[in-house]
This record gives structure tokens, C-alpha cells and sequence, in this order.
């Protein structure tokens, strides 16, 4: 992704001396997006700072695909870390949510924009939480979307390998409780 700065400067009279002093006037940031230059906004700012509050503030704006994947997947990875923390893992459900839910139209612009489909880890970070709550039909079909959308976990056994490594905790799960209900 190409940053553009430019700043606009205006000449201001200068009394003691010839020279004009310059002043910075205003400051536009320009992003290379659909294969032109297109003026940042306010989302690509929230994403790129990593300030969580700042992207959640984002959330309701338009903006282009790209940025909104990229606010969406940083959304979710902030909230992934901090899952311990119950509001935390709350974001990243529903942010999570959203992302798979809107990802058939964000697909096609980042093929677009980047000439390839990147790594999304909202994906692998989604199945892992609803595994960890023993969500394990949920958790397997966030990872069958992933392989229907041609993504990669970037594991050697890639999103088929998680499936498998989430039935065999399904059975491990059930095999304990009926163990317990046994005793």
C-alpha cells in the first residue's frame, strides 16, 4: 500500500524581513486504492493507528472494501489478544460476525487492490474462540467458509487440518462429560 503526504503550504508576508515565512496549512493523506490515489478518510486512519476505540468509532462508516476489511480484521485481532476479558471477547464475536458476513463483498476488492487474496485471521481467530466455548459445529463452519472463500490458515494443514483438530476436541469434550456423568 502506497502513503502519499502531501501538505499545502501558504506564503505568509513576513514584516522584519524579504523572505515570506511558510506556514503549513492543511495536510491531506492519500492511499493508492483500485489502482488510482484516492484521498485517506477517517476508517483507513482508525485501522492504521491501532487504537482500538478509534477503529470501534469506525465501525457505522462508509468507506472502500479495503480499508473495511482491514479495520474489521484489526478489530477482531485486538479483541482476539485480549479474549480473557469478557467485553473483549464479546467485540470479537460480533466484529468477527460482521467480517465473514460482509467478506463475499471484500473478497473481490482486495483481489482487486492487492492482485491477491491475503491471510484473514478473523477467520482462524473466530473458529478458535467458538471452539474454545466447545461451539464446535459453529467453529467448523467458520472454518468450511473460509475454505469455500479459497483462504489459507498459513498452517501446514491449513483450514481442512483445523476441522479435523476440532472434531477430535468435539469428541474429547464429549467423551469427558459423559465420563463425569458416569461418576
Amino acid at each position: 500500500m502506497l502513503v502519499v503526504i502531501f501538505a499545502v503550504m501558504k506564503a505568509i508576508p513576513n514584516k522584519k524581513n524579504s523572505l515570506a515565512s511558510v506556514a503549513l496549512v492543511s495536510q491531506k493523506r492519500y492511499v493508492w486504492r483500485y489502482g488510482k490515489i484516492t484521498e485517506a478518510d477517517s476508517v483507513f486512519d482508525a485501522w492504521t493507528s491501532g487504537d482500538l476505540k478509534a477503529m470501534l468509532a469506525q465501525l457505522n462508516k462508509n468507506t472502500n472494501m479495503v480499508d473495511r476489511h482491514f479495520l474489521l480484521m484489526n478489530i477482531v485481532g485486538q479483541a482476539y489478544k485480549n479474549r480473557d476479558n469478557n467485553e473483549m471477547r464479546t467485540i470479537c464475536h460480533q466484529v468477527a460476525q460482521m467480517h465473514i458476513k460482509e467478506f463475499p463483498k471484500i473478497k473481490p476488492a482486495l483481489k482487486k487492490d492487492l492482485g491477491i487474496l491475503p491471510r484473514v485471521p478473523t477467520f482462524q481467530h473466530y473458529a478458535t474462540i467458538l471452539t474454545e466455548e466447545e461451539q464446535f459445529s459453529e467453529a467448523i463452519a467458520v472454518c468450511e467458509a473460509a475454505i469455500k472463500f479459497g483462504l489459507s490458515d498459513g498452517t501446514k494443514g491449513d483450514f481442512q487440518g483445523r476441522i479435523e483438530k476440532i472434531k477430535k476436541k468435539e469428541i474429547k469434550s464429549k467423551k469427558l462429560k459423559n465420563s463425569e456423568l458416569d461418576t
